[in-house]
């Protein structure tokens, strides 16, 4: 075994969701076999995918437009660390419409909405990225920033973590997010872990089964490492020695592509309760093996896409390549399940 896949067997998020596998009752994944197949599949759209690591914009994607912010690196590792704190829990609740917002002439939903909220925000020149501000943010300046079709959920539990994030860069980093970013010293297994011991809201973790497993998923601590890992090539304040060590991000879209594809099987009273719309409780037995499923899962397809391709592959590429086939009609004939957190 590579010294790479030592660190990522070590890693909490990869050893725990393992660990959950092997007792896991409702959730199982396919076969080598099948995901080696399904990597074959894949490998054409795969490579249209990394275009995007080769420097070929595309017009059609919001990341350019969106996660341009600001004149230097310093600021744009700010404001994506505020766009992390809230980055969670889009869908509606029934009844409810989605919401929306409208920025650079087009509306945008989910996660793009949110981004896009809070590029308009720094537009309109209010200091999302001082800690002293989001720290006293009102509820009257949160409500403009999100002003759109609807209302984004869990408005009181993002205000209270936004002002969470404020008080503990004061308290811990001199105020700047960039000072933990440094102090990560270009590890972003260090810096993952930094993320979750100062900011209770990204301390995703959950308890599972009669031995009380332990199982750490730090989707959104993981996610901003990754950011910063994408936004800057690798380099400069995005520059990860380990970076491999990152799992997936596990949320509610991959394990609906990954269920698409047969890769994730449900038991059939899971399959009833996704299919159904009838929400899982966050940290419930069925919640957590979804969750624990599709880091593992995604670790044997991004496997099998590097037989294939005959290249090595990250997980946080698989991660988002998966993220992007989900917002294809293809990957949405079934649900993805339900669940209000402020996780994922």
């Amino acid at each position: 075994m590579g010294r790479e896949n030592i660190r990522r067997e070590i890693f909490p998020p990869f050893a725990t969701t393992q660990m959950v596998m092997r007792r896991a009752k409702d959730v199982t994944i396919a076969s080598s076999e099948l995901i080696h197949r399904r990597a074959e599949e894949l490998s054409d759209k795969w490579k249209q995918f990394c275009r995007r690591f080769d420097g070929v914009k595309n017009d059609e994607d919001p990341v350019a437009f969106l996660h341009n912010i600001g004149t230097s690196n310093e600021e744009l590792a700010r404001w994506l660390f505020v766009l992390d704190t809230l980055n969670y829990s889009f869908w509606p609740d029934p009844g409810e419409s989605l919401w929306t917002v409208e920025y650079g002439e087009r509306k945008w939903s989910g996660y793009w909405a949110l981004a896009a909220s809070l590029k308009r925000a720094y537009d309109e020149s209010i200091p999302l990225t001082d800690a002293y501000f989001i720290a006293e943010i009102s509820d009257r300046d949160l409500r403009h920033i999100f002003r759109g079709e609807g209302m984004i959920p869990l408005f009181e539990s993002r205000l209270a973590h936004l002002r969470e994030a404020g008080r503990m860069l004061i308290k811990h980093w001199d105020g700047d997010v960039v000072n933990m970013i440094y102090a990560g010293d270009q590890s972003a297994k260090k810096l993952v872990e930094l993320v979750v011991k100062y900011f209770p809201s990204f301390r995703d973790e959950a308890v599972y089964g009669v031995d009380k497993i332990k199982v750490f998923f730090w989707k959104r601590a993981q996610i901003y490492v990754a950011d910063l890992y994408t936004s800057f090539g690798g380099q400069g304040l995005g520059s990860f020695r380990d970076i491999d060590v990152l799992t997936a991000f596990a949320d509610y879209k991959l394990p609906q592509v990954l269920r698409a594809l047969s890769i994730l099987n449900y038991s059939k009273e899971l399959a009833e309760q996704v299919d159904n719309r009838l929400p899982l409780q966050p940290g419930e037995p069925k919640e957590v093996e979804i969750r624990a499923a599709t880091v593992q899962a995604v670790e044997l397809l991004r496997t099998g896409m590097e037989t294939v391709t005959g290249n090595e592959i990250l997980s946080i590429h698989m991660d988002q390549f998966l993220w992007y086939l989900g917002q294809e009609d293809t990957f949405r004939k079934k649900p993805y399940h339900l669940c209000r957190t402020i996780f994922y």
